[in-house]
């Protein structure tokens, strides 16, 4: 039977999951495996709500009581504004009152719902890891009534839908019972619910200690891994059971190993610049290699480097020739970021047709400046099976403001022969520019990831390819790519 770990942390519990879950594959390798979570606490930050509801007082009465209050000053449980009120020594005894009812009349309506709930740092993206695993799926568990099940829905899938998550409503298991009614009953007819539906419930991640305890008094909780979401709590932390795993940080990198990557994604080993960086690629098993390729102005090689090369000093760049011929005979795929128009497209296209290299494990790649509509189109020409890409950073702004003349541009390249387009990971509208292209039609390359939770993060967005260092001594050994 399958065992809980049994000890209390306050650090590693994501890696602590990612060992209890993957023993519950193995342990029943043909089971629908569910991993469940509350919302209040658990995934949605409450803290956001009571700060902008406290500013909104403000701007409705006229009055300048919470201009100074930040997010950090907010240390206590959405029911208890009471208590963070009556530390102002600048509020009356009325006017906390005042305040307290207010809020209390405003903190679940519908439109400060939608507008102020904001998820923890990271829980989406542990969401998303979760769902793209095989068989498995994410469940919600919470004791917001019934009534609720609409507004609920709709925020919770408008928080994920950047992160690519989706709550669908037959995995929302909410409370028969008034509001906080029986709500550790709640908290157990949610797992009968779900294990009703033929899910085997893998663990249960909830704020609230009280809840977790009543989790644990069930017949074979001892399969259920309780997770305490150690944010702002009601009930005594003296309730959580002995066998409770305690963390207040997502870290999607406590979850992710080489398996549990998607496959479908394509890796791309960015920047092979010598032979030390080729030795590295081809023990590795990422399939994709990038090289900048630019000619060398006084031997007149083609030579790996990103940098203009000034003619006047003395270089020592690797040969272009040698890295291929290496790339080639290991059965790598390689994709080429041409650097210069002229003598340097010219020669490269010479040096791949010379080597009949099959064109599936070809990418051609170049800014748009640099290689041109003719550029482009002759690529296209001569290997009309390999991609071939350009960055489309500079579109972003016109992608989300003016998407139609984003999409004549798009179309434009697309008759050029690109047929795939890349975008920076530091682009800060990347998710909504991911989407609409995405929507359009086109493949999408993510690059310039500086670290392994980027790494992780643009991974679980699904793009067609990602373009990593994966030679950074940052880089652990666990995430061996295929």
């Amino acid at each position: 039977m399958l065992k809980t770990v049994n000890q209390t942390k306050t650090a590693g519990w994501m890696r602590d999951l990612a060992y209890h879950y993957d023993r519950a594959r193995a342990t029943y390798p043909n089971d629908r495996l569910i991993v469940l979570f509350d919302v209040d606490g658990t995934i949605v930050d409450l803290r956001y709500m009571m700060l902008s509801l406290l500013r909104e007082y403000d701007r409705i009465h006229g009055s300048k009581y919470f201009r100074h209050m930040g997010l950090t000053d907010i240390d206590v449980n959405e029911n208890h504004m009471d208590v963070l009120l009556a530390r102002m020594n600048s509020l009356s005894d009325k006017m906390r009152e005042e305040v307290a009812q207010w809020y209390k009349s405003r903190y679940w309506d519908q439109d400060v719902m939608f507008e102020s709930h904001r998820p923890f740092a990271g829980v989406m993206e542990v969401m998303r890891w979760f769902q793209l695993q095989p068989n498995t799926s994410i469940g919600i568990n919470t004791a917001r009534p019934e009534s609720m099940r609409e507004d609920t829905l709709y925020s919770l899938n408008g928080l994920g839908r950047e992160f690519k998550v989706f709550f669908p409503g037959e995995l929302v298991h909410m409370s028969p019972y008034a509001w906080d009614s029986d709500v550790e009953n709640c908290k157990r007819e949610g797992i009968r619910y779900f294990r009703n539906l033929g899910y085997r419930v893998v663990a249960f991640v909830d704020n609230e200690p009280e809840n977790l305890a009543a989790i644990s008094t069930m017949e074979d909780s001892n399969e259920i891994m309780l997770l305490h979401a150690d944010t702002l709590f009601e009930s005594a932390r003296s309730r959580l059971p002995r066998t409770t795993v305690s963390g207040d940080t997502y870290d999607i990198t406590e979850l992710a190993y080489a398996d549990t990557l998607p496959r479908h994604v394509q890796f791309v080993w960015h920047g092979v610049k010598d032979n030390n960086g080729l030795a590295e690629f081809i023990e590795s098993d990422v399939q994709w290699c990038e090289m900048d390729v630019r000619t060398d102005p006084v031997t007149g090689q083609l030579v790996l480097t990103s940098e203009p090369i000034d003619d006047t000093l003395p270089v020592n760049l690797t040969s272009l020739d040698v890295v291929l011929d290496a790339v080639i005979r290991s059965e790598r795929s390689i994709k080429l970021d041409i650097r210069e128009n002229g003598h340097t497209l010219d020669a490269l296209v010479a040096e791949i047709r010379d080597r009949s290299v099959p064109e599936d494990r070809l990418w051609f790649s170049a800014n748009i400046d640099e290689l041109g509509e003719g550029g482009f189109r002759r690529l296209r020409r001569t290997f009309p099976r390999a991609v071939v890409q350009c960055p489309v950073d500079f579109m972003a702004p016109l992608i989300l403001a003016m998407p139609e003349r984003a999409r004549e541009i798009l179309d434009s390249l697309s008759e050029w022969g690109i047929n795939r387009v890349s975008v920076k990971w530091d682009n800060l509208a990347r998710r909504q520019v991911l989407d609409s292209l995405e929507e359009w039609g086109y493949e999408v390359n993510i690059y310039n990831v500086p670290d392994l939770e980027s790494f992780l993060k643009a991974a679980l967005l699904l793009p067609t390819s990602l373009t990593a260092d994966f030679d950074s001594p940052s880089w652990p050994s666990r995430i061996a790519l295929a």
